[in-house]
């Protein structure tokens, strides 16, 4: 199905985005460790810089933290829109297809935008809305033709008739032993 391989598709974009964000840490990481000057300090600049550090640890750590949460909350959003543009879209499309089927009485195809998920679903269900009418349609000629046995009094038309209509209520309409 269409959706299974958009998703498959997805989560391999996913996979690519995290083991390039992983490789640009490492890099980030090393770069560190090359660039910064490891400086011999004698005691007193040591103990110094410590306090000096314990004193801005937790303003620093309250930064990155919240540049961490606004990153993940803008990242995390800007997926959730782009999924739901591809499926909520497609089923919106599918619901007003169903509306005007529904109201005209004929199945028209409008297709899906290029990408857009449930591709093969708005296939399945235009196969199955074509399959209803032409059901109908079968339905309706044979009720037609009841009535006409009904009104000619031939009994025999009337139970070929009613037979046939049970034989359609349930039965498949492509069963060559249907008889339409």
């Amino acid at each position: 199905m269409a959706f299974g391989s958009a998703l498959s598709r997805r989560l391999e974009w996913i996979k690519l985005i995290a083991i390039w964000i992983s490789l640009m840490a490492v890099f980030g990481l090393i770069m560190v460790f090359i660039l910064v000057p490891n400086h011999t300090l004698n005691y007193a600049e040591q103990v110094r810089s410590l306090h000096i550090s314990q004193q801005q640890l937790p303003r620093l750590m309250f930064a990155v933290g919240l540049l961490l949460a606004a990153g993940t909350g803008l990242t995390t959003w800007i997926i959730a829109v782009y999924s739901s543009f591809r499926l909520a879209g497609p089923l919106y499309r599918m619901s007003e297809n169903l509306k005007t089927a529904i109201a005209t009485s004929e199945v028209d195809h409008v297709p899906l935008r290029h990408g857009d998920l449930l591709q093969d679903d708005a296939l399945l269900l235009q196969d199955v809305s074509a399959h209803l009418v032409h059901h109908y349609q079968s339905l309706n000629e044979l009720v037609t033709q009841a009535q006409a046995a009904v009104v000619q009094q031939d009994d025999e038309a009337i139970l070929a008739a009613i037979h046939a209509l049970n034989g359609l209520q349930g039965g498949d309409l492509h069963d060559p032993n249907n008889s339409i």
